[in-house]
C-alpha cells in the first residue's frame, strides 16, 4: 500500500467521523439522557451547574415524605412524563442539545432554570471521553495498513 493510498484511506475515514459520531451518540442516547435524568435530577436535585433546584413547597415536601421519597431533593419526577419526554439532537456535529418534549418542560424551565436539562461539566466529560474512545476504536478498525 502506497503513502497516497493510506492518505486517501484516512481522508475517507475523516469524512465519515461526523456520521459515526452521530451513530455512537444515538446508540448511547439512553445513557446520555440518564446522566441528566438520574444522576443530576433524580439523585442530586441539581441543574447542570450543580445548583440545587428551588425547594418544594411545604405541602409537596409533606407529600414526598408520605410517599417515602426524600422531600429535600427536587427531582422533577412526579408521574415521569418530563423524564420520558427527554430527547437529544446533535447540533453542528459537536454540540448536544438535550431537552424534554413534555408539555410541562417550558414551565419547569421557567421555574427551575434553563440548565435543568443540560449535562453538568462532569457528565459532559464522561460523554466526550466515551465518544472519543469509541471513535478511536472505530478509526483503528477502519485503518488497513
Amino acid at each position: 500500500m502506497s503513502i497516497s493510498d493510506i492518505i486517501q484511506q484516512l481522508k475517507l475515514i475523516q469524512s465519515n467521523l461526523n456520521s459515526q459520531s452521530k451513530t455512537f451518540i444515538e446508540n448511547d442516547k439512553k445513557q446520555i439522557l440518564d446522566l441528566v435524568r438520574i444522576d443530576q435530577l433524580f439523585n442530586l436535585g441539581e441543574d447542570a451547574d450543580g445548583e440545587k433546584l428551588t425547594p418544594y413547597t411545604p405541602f409537596t415536601k409533606a407529600v414526598k415524605a408520605i410517599e417515602g421519597k426524600n422531600p429535600n431533593i427536587v427531582t422533577l419526577f412526579d408521574e415521569g412524563d418530563y423524564y420520558r419526554g427527554f430527547d437529544l439532537t446533535l447540533i453542528s456535529n459537536d454540540i448536544l442539545n438535550i431537552f424534554s418534549r413534555d408539555s410541562k418542560a417550558r414551565e419547569l424551565s421557567e421555574k427551575y432554570g434553563s440548565r435543568i436539562d443540560d449535562l453538568s461539566d462532569v457528565n459532559e466529560v464522561k460523554v466526550n471521553t466515551k465518544l472519543e474512545e469509541q471513535l478511536v476504536t472505530w478509526v483503528l478498525l477502519k485503518v488497513k495498513i
